[in-house]
C-alpha cells in the first residue's frame, strides 16, 4: 500500500525496497560524521538508515505533516529528528548541512530551481547534494508529459546536468537498474550478462549504483544502455547565493 508515490516499506514489493535501499546505501561513503538533510523523506526509513550508518545528525523533512508526525513516533534516535518542510521553500538556516539528500523529488516539483537554490543555501561551502530522479528516455520516452501522473517534469541526462550545474559542480552522474528475478542464480545471471552485452539489449547491474565514475556530461554508461534512474552527486563549490 503506497500513498501516491510514497513508499511504505512494510507493504512495498521486494524489488521496490531493494531499489530504494540501494540509493541510501550509496550515500554511506559521503555522510560519515556529517550533518545531513533528507528532503522528501517520506516514511522516514531512509533518514533512519543515514542516522544508523555514519551521519552525526540527520533531519528528515517532508511536506506531509501527518507523515512527519508518524515518523516522530516510530523512530527514536538521538541523532535523528523529523520536521515539516516544503522542498521548494526550505526553512533551515544558511550553511548548516554538510550533505543534502533528496531521492525521487525533483520530478515532482513545479519550481525545481527553488529547490536547488534552497539546497545550495543550507549547505556549507563544499557541501554535497545527492539526488536521484527517473530518466525520461526510459520512463516517458514518447511523450512530452511524464507517464507517471505524480510527476511534473522528468529529465534526460543533458537536461538534468544543465539544471544542476547552474548551482553546483557536478562530481558524479551514475544510474540504477534492477535485476529481473530470474537472475537469482549466479550462473544464469552470468550467462545472461554475456548474452545481453553481446546483443546490447540489456544491462545487468542489479540494484547497485554504477561503480564507474564517468564524467558528468557523458550521457551513456560503458554498456551503451540508459539507466532507469539517474543518481547525481554535486558539490557546493561556489559558496552561498548572493
Amino acid at each position: 500500500m503506497n500513498s501516491g508515490e510514497r513508499i511504505e516499506i512494510p507493504f512495498a514489493s521486494k524489488r521496490l525496497r531493494e531499489e530504494h535501499f540501494a540509493r541510501y546505501n550509496f550515500c554511506f561513503d559521503y555522510i560519515e560524521g556529517k550533518k545531513v538533510l533528507d528532503i522528501a523523506c517520506g516514511s522516514g526509513y531512509g533518514s533512519d538508515l543515514l542516522a544508523q550508518n555514519g551521519a552525526s545528525y540527520v533531519i528528515g523533512a517532508d511536506v506531509a505533516e501527518k507523515v512527519i508526525n508518524q515518523n516522530k513516533e516510530l523512530y527514536d534516535r538521538e541523532n535523528l529528528r523529523f520536521e515539516f518542510a516544503d522542498a521548494e521553500n526550505l526553512p533551515f538556516e544558511d550553511n548548516f548541512f554538510d550533505v543534502v539528500v533528496s531521492f525521487e523529488t525533483i520530478e515532482h516539483l513545479h519550481e525545481p530551481e527553488n529547490f536547488l537554490q534552497g539546497a545550495k543555501r543550507v549547505l556549507k561551502d563544499n557541501g554535497l547534494l545527492i539526488i536521484s530522479t527517473p530518466n525520461k528516455k526510459i520512463t516517458s520516452p514518447f511523450t512530452k508529459k511524464p507517464q507517471n501522473k505524480f510527476h511534473i517534469k522528468e529529465y534526460k541526462a543533458d537536461d538534468l546536468h544543465h539544471i544542476i550545474s547552474k548551482y553546483f559542480e557536478m562530481i558524479y552522474m551514475g544510474g540504477q537498474r534492477q535485476i529481473p528475478r530470474y537472475y537469482a542464480n549466479i550462473l544464469v545471471r552470468y550467462f545472461f550478462r554475456v548474452l545481453f552485452r553481446f546483443l546490447r539489449i540489456f544491462d545487468v547491474n542489479g540494484t547497485r549504483i554504477y561503480s564507474t565514475k564517468y564524467p558528468a556530461n557523458v550521457v551513456k554508461n560503458n554498456n551503451s544502455t540508459e539507466p532507469r534512474i539517474f543518481v547525481v552527486v554535486a558539490a557546493n563549490k561556489y559558496g552561498t547565493l548572493s
